[in-house]
């Protein structure tokens, strides 16, 4: 908190989301870290709201720090959380994207897709920020405008390439207001082990669910950036992760 450890939080959180309890259950994250500005007749659970309340923080943020993939371990926790200010975070570091903070969720608008050489998709898509997911999901049709671009053959619900191909495949280029983020094959393709044999594919995966041009950027999008999330001036920030 403000860049001193404490020992142990404890959060209470909901599994299940009633609308008419008018509760923020709908946030984003395990922790509930979505900012809700919905009337409820409810205490304010708001995480950042209670800590700003209690004098816990300075400000109105908290930051994601995910640890790289070849350092994570069973004994230690996969990512930590700073809430408020911290002496290693400099916010003028971070690329900064406004954001939509209403209804317990953090939604940034892509204006673009695309490769060094190609746009995939010109269409203005609003993009939710949740780490409770680790895959990214876009609507069938999105999905595979995508991965097709990107050189990706479609599997049953994924999209494969050949593993020793991975560092041929284009790099994917999203554009935010003022802000591109470019994300290599690397990072974009995820590799597992199946009955003995790897198998890579695209971490943007066709969600049913979704009709709408919106799409859901889960933790193998983030895990690649520090990403700051800014309540007071409705930004998400992101800097790229160095392991």
């Amino acid at each position: 908190l403000d860049g001193y450890t404490v020992g142990r939080l404890t959060f209470s959180l909901l599994t299940v989301h009633n609308p008419n309890v008018r509760l923020p259950a709908v946030g984003d994250g395990y922790l509930g870290l979505g900012h809700p500005d919905v009337e409820r007749t409810v205490t304010d659970f708001n995480i950042l709201n209670v800590m700003s309340a209690s004098h816990m923080i300075d400000y109105k943020r908290f930051t994601l720090f995910c640890v790289c993939a070849g350092h994570r371990n069973d004994l230690e926790p996969d990512a930590r959380i700073v809430f408020g200010s911290h002496n290693t975070i400099n916010p003028g570091e971070f690329q900064m994207v406004s954001a939509d903070v209403s209804r317990a969720s953090w939604k940034i608008q892509v204006l673009s897709l695309g490769t060094p050489g190609r746009r995939i998709s010109s269409r203005l898509c609003v993009a939710t920020l949740d780490s409770t997911t680790w895959l990214s999901k876009a609507s069938v049709d999105r999905a595979r405008r995508i991965n097709t671009a990107l050189g990706a053959t479609e599997s049953g619900n994924l999209y494969v390439v050949d593993c020793n191909q991975v560092g041929q495949l284009p790099a994917l280029v999203m554009s935010f207001q003022g802000v591109q983020l470019n994300l290599t094959p690397e990072q974009y393709i995820q590799r597992e082990e199946v009955q003995g044999q790897q198998r890579c594919f695209s971490s943007i995966v066709p969600d049913p669910a979704i009709r709408t041009e919106r799409m859901t950027l889960g933790m193998s999008f983030m895990e690649h950036f520090i990403t700051m999330f800014d309540q007071q001036e409705k930004q998400v920030g992101f800097k790229p992760r160095v392991c």
